[in-house]
């Protein structure tokens, strides 16, 4: 017996990839990935942020994102951490179902200033500046310009021109000192090579609405923190 066109309709279409990490974050800053406004407030705490980032470098899966690709309009938050998206996108949108709090960790360590809002809050400043500390090789946050012969900052890892300014910054500030120099050179380019080559793996899905959308982004949820009904509330 065959399957209606109807029925075939019906049927999700699901499209798994791997994508590099700097595709994704370039979606963002054009408006192509967007969140949803029914998803929950941003909630990791400092150390979580960190350790995202320590798996990224270690090449460490930080496992999938689910993306809802629809024609649908939907609502959707104004921000991404301290990531402002663009009134009119660049191309389709997709919308971002699972991996929220990674995102925004991500957006926020890497993406250049000049496509951020700035943050007023001390607290917000402090969470979402994050640098790399060339003498414990660890993450940390803070501004990297606070302590110039010890921190790399995130934001130049993924931009070429950024990267050799930030570079040469550290270099002449620590004039003098050569073996330093020669070894923090070596440590931020294995770093900036970690992230270039970072891929995520990403599960798209079509054919559905929103109100299925939802709720398959509401049993992924039940699987970590409980989400109450209000945060659930229809874009």
């Amino acid at each position: 017996m065959s399957t209606s066109s109807a029925d075939e309709a019906s049927v999700v279409a699901i499209r798994p990839e791997v994508v590099f990490l700097y595709e994704l974050l370039d979606q963002l800053t054009r408006g192509q990935l967007r969140i949803p406004r029914f998803q929950r407030p941003f909630v990791w705490r400092l150390e979580q942020m960190t350790d995202l980032l320590d798996s990224v470098y270690n090449q460490y899966p930080i496992g999938s994102l689910l993306i809802w690709e629809t024609d649908e309009r939907v609502a959707t938050l104004p921000s991404l951490g301290p990531l402002i998206f663009p009134s009119v996108a660049v191309g389709s949108v997709g919308y971002l179902l699972d991996g929220h709090q990674r995102l925004a960790t991500l957006a926020g360590a890497l993406v250049a200033r000049d496509h951020q809002i700035s943050v007023e809050d001390e607290s917000e400043t402090l969470r979402w500046n994050m640098s790399w500390n060339m003498e414990t090789r660890r993450f940390q946050h803070g501004l990297a310009d606070s302590q110039p012969t010890t921190l790399f900052p995130l934001t130049s890892l993924l931009d070429t021109l950024r990267f050799f300014d930030s570079v040469a910054g550290f270099r002449a500030a620590l004039e003098g000192k050569p073996e330093l120099i020669n070894r923090y050179t070596d440590e931020v380019s294995r770093l900036a090579r970690s992230f270039q080559s970072y891929r995520v793996p990403v599960i798209r899905i079509r054919q559905t609405g929103l109100s299925e959308a939802v709720e398959i982004f509401a049993r992924l949820n039940s699987r970590g923190q409980a989400m109450t009904a209000d945060q659930m509330v229809s874009a």
